[in-house]
Parts: structure tokens; C-alpha cells; sequence
């Protein structure tokens, strides 16, 4: 028999998934129309020009074949594209590939806050992550978004665990995870905080010479390294990028909004405080 929290867990994600469904038909034009429209493009030139995930192209460019380099590893397109294949080109396809990744990730939030805090705690993080309208938005919408978060967070849970019980089968998943998680979004590198937080907790500073963390960091981070400098020799075909690969640049503007006072108003007033919290209150 259930028990209460599986029937609450159970409830509230079937809600979120069948409220996301509402317009799912609808223009890719209501969030970030322009990054929904070029993410579909590559989707139809994975599914016409052949299913090349490793040559990503895009629709803005012209007179040309529109190679596109400096981008994140078209993961979610190319997912987009098999459903093409065996349903036609529908823009909802993509609607509804995000809405399930959004429906994975929030189940193992539920799960890695209920590690830490309690049912109770893990049944308001889930409710929140459902119900929040800033995300709710993101998480049925054309782009990757979905698709890094439920990579981020499976790469904290199956660390956690692995952390708590090792094993191969874990280090794999989180092992994979991980590399999926950078490979899909590159500023997913900064959970390395939380995941070195758990080994100081666990190993304080010998876990420095813990050789299977060391292998971790190694093959998430070089396939993570291959691929950026894959797309940059992309970019090379034809001069058209969606992001420069430039650490010069990353750091110079790096630096600037961290000391910008703005920066600041904007992500913790406007993003996190008005549209996060108000909102949903």
C-alpha cells in the first residue's frame, strides 16, 4: 500500500504535468522567444539535414549552411528530432520533451530534500518548484532549461549518495549525470561548491587524495572540454556563434557584474524576491 507522502508526491507531479499541457500548441513566443526559436531550428535541421548531432545548425544566418559553434551540446534538440522522426515536425514535441525532464528533476528534488530535511520539508520544495509561475514558464518552453536542471539535480542526488554509500553504479550515474549537466549548460560547473561541501563534510581535506573523486572530476570535465573545443572549430566553418568561447571575455564580464551593484538589485530584487516570491504568494 502507498504511504502519504508517495500518494502526495504522485499528485502533486501529475497536477504539474497536466497544467503545463495547457497551449502546448501555442507560439514558441511567450519566454525568450528568440532563443525558442533558434533552439527549434537546430531541432528541424537535426531532423532535415541529417542527425548530425555533433554539427548543430541554425536558421538566422542567411545565404549559408548555418553552423553554428559556441554553443552547449545540443542534447535536447537532438531529443526533439527523434520525436520528429516518429511524429512529424510539431513544435509541441519539444514543449512536451522539456515538461518530462522538468517532471524528472522535480522528482529528485523531492528526493534530495527529503535527504536532508524531512518529508514535509521535500513536499514544499516540490510544491514550490511546481507551482513557482517564473519556472513554470521555462519548464514547458523550447530550450534546454528543463533539461540542465534535471541533469543538476541528479548529479547532487546520485553525489549524495555515493557520498553516503559508494559504488560503482553510482559513480556512474553521477559520473553521467555531471558531464550531461556541463555538457547541456557550462555555468552548471558552479554546483561544484555543493558537491565540495559534501566531501569536506565527509573527508575534510583528505579527500584530496581520494583517487575515485579525482576520476570523477577528470571525465566529467574532459568530455565537458572536448566538446567546447569541438564548437569552436565549428564556429570556424562558417564565423557564426551563438556564445564566444573566450575565457578573456567571460572573465572581463565576470568581473564586472560581480562588482556592479545593479547585477545584484536585478537577480535578487527582480529574479529571485518579485518574480519568484511575490508572485507565487
Amino acid at each position: 500500500m502507498l504511504n502519504k507522502n508517495t500518494i502526495y508526491v504522485t499528485f502533486i507531479t501529475i497536477v504539474g504535468f497536466l497544467t503545463r499541457l495547457i497551449n502546448i500548441n501555442q507560439p514558441i513566443l511567450e519566454v525568450a522567444g528568440w532563443r525558442q526559436c533558434y533552439t527549434a531550428s537546430v531541432a528541424r535541421n537535426f531532423y532535415y539535414n541529417g542527425m548530425n548531432i555533433f554539427y548543430p545548425q541554425a536558421l538566422n544566418y542567411g545565404d549559408s549552411n548555418g553552423y553554428i559553434g559556441g554553443t552547449e551540446f545540443n542534447i535536447y534538440p537532438f531529443a526533439v528530432a527523434i520525436l520528429y522522426k516518429f511524429f512529424g515536425v510539431h513544435e509541441c514535441l519539444g514543449r512536451l520533451v522539456s515538461i518530462v525532464a522538468f517532471c524528472g528533476g522535480a522528482f529528485f528534488l523531492y528526493k534530495l530534500t527529503r535527504k536532508y530535511a524531512g518529508n514535509a520539508s521535500g513536499l514544499i520544495a516540490l510544491l514550490f518548484y511546481t507551482f513557482n509561475p517564473y519556472i513554470f514558464f521555462y519548464s514547458r518552453s523550447f530550450q534546454p532549461e528543463s533539461t540542465m536542471l534535471f541533469f543538476s539535480i541528479t548529479m547532487l542526488y546520485f553525489f549524495s549518495e555515493w557520498i553516503d554509500r559508494e559504488g560503482w553504479w553510482r559513480f556512474t550515474l553521477m559520473t553521467l549525470c555531471a558531464t550531461l549537466a556541463f555538457l547541456v549548460k557550462l555555468p552548471t560547473i558552479c554546483l561544484g561548491l555543493p558537491l565540495l561541501f559534501l566531501c569536506l563534510k565527509k573527508y575534510k581535506l583528505k579527500f584530496l587524495a581520494e583517487w575515485k573523486l579525482w576520476l570523477f572530476a577528470v571525465l566529467s570535465l574532459t568530455l565537458t572540454l572536448l566538446w567546447y573545443k569541438h564548437s569552436k572549430y565549428v564556429e570556424s566553418i562558417e564565423g557564426h556563434s551563438l556564445n564566444p568561447l573566450s575565457f578573456s571575455y567571460y572573465l572581463k564580464y565576470s568581473v564586472y557584474f560581480l562588482t556592479s551593484l545593479p547585477f545584484y538589485e536585478k537577480v535578487f530584487y527582480a529574479e529571485v524576491f518579485e518574480k519568484d516570491l511575490i508572485y507565487i504568494g
